[in-house]
């Protein structure tokens, strides 16, 4: 079930969850945080996060029947396994003051000329600082990306995702028109971003797996295909959290 995502107003009749505004400060900066911590990666990283281990192996976890590719990767207080795309790699990985963020693209694209990028985040301890649910964080990007485009927004909530015992929402964010500009440089060219992303409440942490795309600029907000990204949900889950276990294989430990 979809729901649209109608910022300023109220959803439809029926909306399982009416949209809010409320904000903080990881939502509020997500677009730049991406961007400035690209711009400087490996530098900062948190000492006290556990070592990353990304699994991309042919002969580790590898389902040929369904072309799946497990991903697998410690984030502050618990493991991510998820499923994501073939023929994407991982291209930048920051850890910094409590916020984690790995980038993946189609072979032979860059952090900054992509046309498909899946990105995992996690925030230390979020879950478990206020009363903070998976749709708050989704509104708080809706937000972020709304700011961004104003008169080409558009956004979708899908409800009704199986995505295992933890708290969790989905959303498919658009902007139809969005202007890259380097720092302190006027903007070089227009295109249109459209992200799936589902937010993910642990037991301390929060965590994202978002799948976005780029294409050609529009000044109206963009018909969002539903089609298109309830086959991309489906090709992102299921998605489990594990435990961190200490002297514990953590590729064996947490497997589908």
């Amino acid at each position: 079930m979809e729901v649209r995502i109608r910022i300023g107003g109220q959803p439809p009749a029926g909306a399982r969850r009416a949209l809010r505004k409320r904000w903080f400060g990881f939502a509020a900066g997500w677009l730049m945080a991406a961007a400035a911590l690209a711009a400087s990666p490996g530098q900062g990283e948190n000492s006290g996060a556990p070592a990353r281990s990304t699994r991309i192996a042919a002969n580790d976890v590898l389902d040929d029947a369904k072309s799946t590719v497990w991903l697998n990767i410690p984030v502050f207080s618990q493991i991510l396994l998820l499923p994501y795309p073939r023929g994407f790699v991982s291209v930048f990985d920051s850890v910094k003051t409590g916020f984690f963020i790995q980038e993946f693209v189609p072979k032979g694209q860059t952090t900054e000329n992509w046309t498909e990028m899946v990105t995992v985040t996690g925030e230390r301890n979020r879950a478990v600082q206020g009363n903070l649910s998976p749709a708050d964080v989704s509104d708080g990007k809706a937000g972020a990306f709304q700011r961004s485009c104003p008169d080409s927004f558009a956004g979708t909530r899908f409800n009704d995702v199986p995505l295992g015992p933890y708290p969790a929402d989905v959303i498919v964010l658009s902007c139809g028109n969005v202007l890259r500009a380097e720092t302190g440089k006027p903007p070089t060219r227009a295109y249109s971003e459209s992200a799936l992303i589902i937010v993910i409440q642990g037991e301390r942490d929060y965590y994202t797996v978002q799948w976005a795309e780029r294409g050609k600029p529009s000044r109206t907000p963009l018909r969002i295909d539903n089609t298109l990204w309830s086959d991309r949900i489906q090709k992102m889950i299921p998605i489990k959290l594990c435990p961190v276990v200490p002297g514990a294989s953590q590729i064996a430990h947490c497997a589908p």
